[in-house]
């Protein structure tokens, strides 16, 4: 489910350094 966000919003950035965006991501998908 992640991994098809990442390439849904276009941001390879955020995949390769999941550390950082983690908490970000949880923001997004809330």
């Amino acid at each position: 489910m992640f991994p098809s966000l990442f390439i849904s919003h276009g941001s390879p950035t955020l995949a390769l350094e999941p550390g950082e965006s983690g908490p970000a991501l949880a923001q997004l998908a809330a």
